[in-house]
Parts: C-alpha cells; structure tokens; sequence
C-alpha cells in the first residue's frame, strides 16, 4: 500500500490554515470551493483529524491550487526527495490532482492504469511503466515529465503535449511514440521553450 506513513509532522493543520488565510479564503469559502465541510477542515485544522483521507487532499489541494504531492510530503505519505525512478505513489498522487483540476474521473485514471479504481492508491512501482505514465498523461493532457515529478507545470508544452511519429515514415498516424522517445521530446521542447523564452 503506497500510503505507507514515512513521518508524522504535528502542524499540517496549521500549515493548512496558514495557506487558506494566504489566499484569503475563510473556512466556509474553502468548503464552498474544495466540496469538503467546513466542519473537516476545521477538524483538520485544530489538528483534531491527523489523518485527512487522500480524496480530502486532493479537493483542498485544487481548491488552493496548491500541489497535493505537498500535502503528502507533510503528512509523511511520500518521501521529501523522490528517487530514480519516481515512485508509482508520486505519480498517482499527481494524475489525481490534475485529475481533480480537469474534471477527469477516477475510473478513466483506473483505466489508464489498468486496476479498479478504489485500488488507485495502493499502485505498486512494478504496476506503473513508463507505458502507463504515457497513458495517463495523453488523458490528462499534460506531459509525462510532469507527472514523473520532473517539472511543476502540468501544461508546458499547449497543443504539443503528445508527440507522434511521423506518418511519412510509414507509421499510422496517430500512433504515439514510444515513452522513452517521449520523453526524449518532451525534455528538449521543455529545453527550448526556457532558452528561448517561449509562451
């Protein structure tokens, strides 16, 4: 199970009040916005509910427009540095959060990965290849470096965030290619958009 505890810090409710007061919404405008009760976030904040469930999270997180892999980190759910390769727990954690933003249901994301949805949270290393990730990021839009954890901006690349052979080359078109030349791509488009200052 990926939510496996790593270290229980004792201020994430104060950590959460501090960034709901930054962005100037009180108790009930967040409630309003993230469709969670007043009532959990307050419990949340006193620190009277230790352990936010993940779907919890999630809403705060895109209600805050705040990266949920944040919320995990200070609640000891992921690990403050992710190693090589990025854990399957940090990369479910952000398609869910893209997800929540975009409006994408949880048995599309349970499809992608192939599992049933209610065991997304427990996704093992060995269950995600780089295949799946491929997957998951044509739904949600965005580029797999994303979701890998390997930049903060899950829309870098707009209209180009999946790249497919050149039909030209006898290849269908349409046909993705392969995640490894993926990500090959994505990382020198990502390159040149920031030499070149591109919007």
């Amino acid at each position: 199970m990926w939510l496996q505890v790593i270290e229980m810090p004792t201020e994430f409710g104060q950590y959460l009040r501090q960034l709901r007061e930054s962005r100037g919404f009180g108790v009930n405008q967040l409630a309003a916005r993230a469709g969670v009760s007043s009532a959990e976030i307050s419990r949340i904040e006193n620190g009277e509910r230790k352990r936010p469930h993940p779907d919890v999270l999630i809403k705060l997180a895109g209600a805050l427009r705040h990266p949920v892999e944040d919320f995990y980190r200070r609640l000891g759910y992921l690990p403050d540095t992710s190693p090589e390769p990025t854990p399957a727990s940090a990369i479910i954690a952000r398609a869910l959060y893209l997800a929540n933003i975009r409006g994408v249901d949880r048995a599309a994301l349970a499809e992608a990965t192939g599992r049933p949805a209610e065991e997304l949270y427990r996704v093992a290393d060995s269950d995600l290849d780089l295949h799946v990730v491929q997957r998951l990021s044509y739904l949600l839009s965005t580029t797999m470096h994303y979701l890998l954890g390997r930049i903060d901006d899950p829309a870098p690349l707009p209209g180009i965030a999946v790249a497919h052979h050149d039909p030209e080359k006898g290849v269908e078109p349409g046909e993705p290619l392969p995640p490894e030349t993926q990500l090959i791509v994505e990382r020198a488009i990502i390159a040149a958009k920031k030499e070149w200052g591109w919007d």
